[in-house]
């Protein structure tokens, strides 16, 4: 017994030790990890992150330039461009306080920039960057202006990649071009488009710069204009779904530093193969004027296109909680709804994209309660960010924010108030399409793919309400049989289910009863031939038949349960114990 303890409490004290090493090891590896390989700021650190650009490649989020703000040791603010090029891998599920951020270091001489841009290229596997936006150095009156240059990020698809540059200050590709900001820029695959904007002494561009990636030149287009006057901090949206090129939808921004708003009744398409603008009529609940708001755009399996339109700001003499709204534009019929929900977390010059089904990630954004100015500048960056490192996550379909990312959701079906419009107005809309753009959207029938998708999805609830009522009606009754038999038949067992297996059982069970009988004997014979005195013949057989049974009286009453109470719990109750301490750690 004393041998048993012993081995049961070493046995415990070494699963405790490992226990604890591996806690150590583990503790160890999540500070390496938010100190190192985690290349963005601490979660605990974190304060914000605005004015940077970004791009979806195939599992990763890259996200390039801006400010980011965070505590030092001694919690006091701290403001500084972002120095480094960062992913989030979009391959695994997170959440907004555990997601990983990998980064690529930036060459010295390479640009640091704000309201920028970031367009990827399929065909050389290269992002491009450097030509549009402002220096992201919070001192600004101090730094000389940023020349015209482009740069290419290699990508290694693990998330990382390398900077050259492509185009040096000077090239014959920058001549007439300014360099823009607070511009509405998208792209298609083959070219990059800004729209307006200003350079940084607020001289204004009147037309849209175009780039070609395959040929690395650049044309400003300025005969056709979707706007009397140029505006900043607006948006713009590619869409695939129609044209042989697609379409690009302008959305949002206002006059330059005027907080003069054009005319949000319509909205300008551009016909990328046209090349031309359209003026579109929409309806609904029209968002009001706004800066530096963010736009995503997913197509559903309905036929339609939905664009997200989040928060942004007013500049001027206006309740930043007013602008934290989100909108939802849906094509063909070019219908705006606004999703309600309190407004909590306002926020500008953020950026939004869909990252898989009905998922649209928001990013960062400065704090519109503090009113811009110079002076103000860092104070818009201060206070933290409502989401756990700028992250958050839209649902279009539930209309619902949620703090975390699923990298395997459901494909992306349009929210009851989209279906719904599209239900009431049936084929109506096409009455209000500008007539430029009717052909390009004849074929669409939103009205019949909504209704089959949801006929096809209430078959499939009916036929699961019958498949589980058809269950739960044989499971009665087969209970009901069952009990009806066992009431009826109680004298009598049950004939077995598998006469093999009670074959095995009944086969082992007096195997046992055998084996344990056999080993009770021996016990009894050597200790009966090791503590008593010989005698003769005849006494030995009484004596033995006495002592056999005070043995056996013993072992039951003494020896065996004994060991077992004592020793053998004991033993596996330290054993369990640490265990679930082991357990614990493996998925903490």
């Amino acid at each position: 017994m004393i041998a048993g303890a012993v081995r049961a409490l070493l046995k415990g004290v070494r699963i405790s030790f490992h226990v604890v090493a591996c806690y150590t090891h583990y503790a160890r590896s999540f500070d390496i990890l938010t100190r190192s390989e985690n290349a963005g700021i601490a979660p605990n650190k974190f304060l914000r992150r605005a004015f940077h650009s970004t791009a979806i490649v195939g599992r990763y989020l890259y996200v390039e330039g801006g400010q980011t703000s965070y505590l030092d040791d001694d919690d006091k603010p701290q403001y500084a461009p972002e120095s480094q090029t960062l992913s989030l891998d979009l391959s695994k599920d997170w959440d907004n306080s555990t997601a990983i951020w990998a980064s690529s270091t930036k060459p010295s001489d390479a640009p640091f920039l704000n309201k920028g841009l970031l367009w990827y290229h399929k065909a050389d596997e290269k992002l491009y960057t450097g030509f549009v936006g402002a220096s992201s150095t919070y001192d600004r009156d101090n730094v000389p202006k940023t020349p015209l240059t482009l740069w290419s990020f290699a990508l290694d698809q693990k998330g990382t990649g390398s900077w050259s540059e492509i185009l040096k200050p000077g090239a014959n590709n920058w001549y007439d071009i300014l360099r823009l900001t607070h511009a509405s820029t998208a792209q298609t695959p083959e070219i990059g488009f800004v729209l307006q904007g200003h350079d940084e002494d607020l001289n204004s561009n009147l037309g849209m710069l175009q780039m070609n990636f395959a040929a690395l030149s650049f044309t400003n287009v300025t005969s056709t204009t979707p706007f009397p006057s140029p505006i900043m901090g607006g948006n713009m949206q590619y869409v695939p779904t129609w044209g042989s090129k697609g379409l690009l939808l302008a959305i949002g921004g206002g006059g330059i530093r005027t907080g003069n708003w054009p005319d949000y009744d319509t909205v300008p398409v551009f016909d990328v193969a046209a090349q031309k603008w359209y003026n579109q009529n929409v309806s609904g609940k029209i968002p009001e004027g706004r800066y530096d708001a963010c736009v995503s755009g997913i197509t559903s399996s309905s036929q339609t296109f939905e664009i997200f339109f989040y928060g942004g700001d007013a500049l001027v003499n206006a309740s930043a909680i007013n602008y934290d709204q989100i909108y939802i534009l849906t094509l063909p019929a070019f219908h705006w709804i606004q999703v309600p929900y309190t407004a909590q977390h306002p926020r500008f010059c953020h950026s939004c994209d869909a990252v898989g089904g009905s998922q649209i990630l928001v990013l960062g954004g400065a704090d519109p309660a503090i009113p811009r100015s110079p002076d103000n500048s860092h104070k818009q960056m201060t206070s933290p960010d409502p989401f756990k490192q700028g992250l958050g996550v839209f649902n279009m379909t539930s209309l619902q924010w949620q703090d975390h990312y699923s990298a395997s959701p459901s494909p992306y079906e349009q929210s009851s108030p989209i279906k719904q419009h599209y239900l009431e107005v049936g084929q109506s809309y096409i009455q209000s399409l500008h007539p430029n753009l009717v052909d390009l959207f004849k074929g669409s029938d939103p009205i019949s793919s909504i209704q089959a998708a949801d006929s096809t999805a209430n078959s499939n609830a009916s036929s699961n309400a019958s498949s589980n009522a058809s269950s739960t009606a044989n499971s009665t009754t087969n209970s009901t049989n069952q009990s009806h038999s066992s009431s009826t038949t109680s004298s009598d067992p049950a004939p077995p289910n598998n006469p093999t297996n009670t074959g095995v059982i009944a086969g082992g069970t007096v195997g046992g009863v055998v084996a344990l009988a056999i080993i009770v004997t021996l016990v009894i014979f050597f200790l009966r031939k090791r503590r008593s005195p010989k005698a003769t013949p005849s006494s030995n057989i009484d004596e033995m038949g006495d002592r056999s049974k005070s043995q056996l009286a013993k072992m039951h009453e003494d020896a065996r349960p004994l060991e077992l109470n004592e020793v053998g719990v004991q033993e596996l109750s330290v054993s369990n114990s640490a265990f679930q301490r082991w357990e614990r750690v493996e998925m903490g």
